[in-house]
């Protein structure tokens, strides 16, 4: 679109060329630079000895896990609707607080992470079982519930343990092996179990010198199962001192423990040890000094 003009070469001495000015430039709004997102700090590795629900302390070579209540999610139960006691957990393995759910629902106080949840005669409990539900409690130690119902908070106490040794390094041979491809279980019952099916009832037994199962002799044994509907465990016992207890080791899902001196038992809990118990089973010893045991459900 420009114009030359040279009108005025000779009479003035210039000439030229014209055109429509541009317009000027826009300045480039500055690109947004992002923010860098912080940097998330290291985590340390834990080395606590405890639950993480737990308050651990650290005196004179031992180390004290302590349920401190409205600390670490830990809720427990008001004093007045507590009963006393833990059980005795060097005989048992296991202790325990119970509370009257009339007065205090249990929805609102419920178990914390490393317990049970359980009912006894209607009223609630939480069980805390050694080995199970990631707690972990060293040989030799010692349970307090002493100031449970006066000062909120119950205890477990060991020797401090030494630090870990640098684990030496495990040859792994070349090539590894492939392992044999596992078949889906679709059995219902506990792998040592004899499963049957009747009348849509599905029965789930422990037989004696059957899939691993070895019962103690029946002149032994206690022939009591304890109240399933209640407590969701049961077990058989047996005189220790005539059938020992590394000759009749409890099936995979039941838990070894000694009641008192000459006494071992093994006990069925359900949901610890992969016992997958449906509601509404039933459990039947009848059969315990015949060599068997069982549960059934529909």
């Amino acid at each position: 679109g420009a114009t030359v003009d040279c009108s005025e070469l000779i009479s003035s001495g210039f000439f030229s060329i014209s055109f429509a000015a541009a317009a000027p430039p826009r300045t480039p709004m500055p690109t947004p630079v992002p923010t860098p997102m912080p940097t998330p700090a290291p985590v340390k590795p834990s080395t606590e000895a405890c639950p993480a629900e737990c308050v651990e302390s650290r005196r004179n070579g031992m180390t004290t896990c302590t349920w401190q209540n409205n600390t670490n999610g830990v809720i427990l139960p008001p004093p007045s609707t507590l009963a006393t006691g833990c059980s005795n957990y060097k005989y048992y393995g296991s202790f325990y607080y119970i509370w009257d759910g009339a007065a205090a629902s249990p929805s609102a106080y419920p178990c914390p992470p490393t317990a049970y949840y359980r009912t006894w005669n209607g009223q609630p409990y939480c069980m805390f079982f050694k080995g199970y539900k990631g707690l972990d409690i060293p040989s030799g130690a010692t349970v307090d519930c002493s100031e449970l119902i006066s000062s909120g908070f119950f205890s477990i106490s060991f020797a401090a343990a030494a630090p870990p040794r640098t684990p030496m390094p495990t040859p792994v041979p070349t090539p590894m092996p492939t392992p044999a491809p596992v078949k889906p279980s679709t059995e219902a019952c506990p792998a040592e179990c004899v499963e049957s099916r009747r009348n849509g009832m599905t029965t789930c037994t422990w037989q004696n010198n059957t899939n691993g199962v070895v019962l103690p002799p029946p002149s032994t044994l206690d022939s009591v199962c304890s109240n399933y509907a209640n407590y969701e465990s049961f077990y058989y016992m047996w005189d220790s001192a005539e059938a020992s207890p590394s000759a009749y080791k409890c099936p995979p899902t039941a838990y070894y423990t000694t009641l008192r001196a000459g006494q071992a038992f093994c006990m069925f809990f359900n949901g610890a040890h992969g016992l997958k118990i449906p509601s509404g089973a039933t459990v039947d010893c009848s059969n315990l000094l015949s060599g068997t045991l069982s549960y059934t459900y529909y």
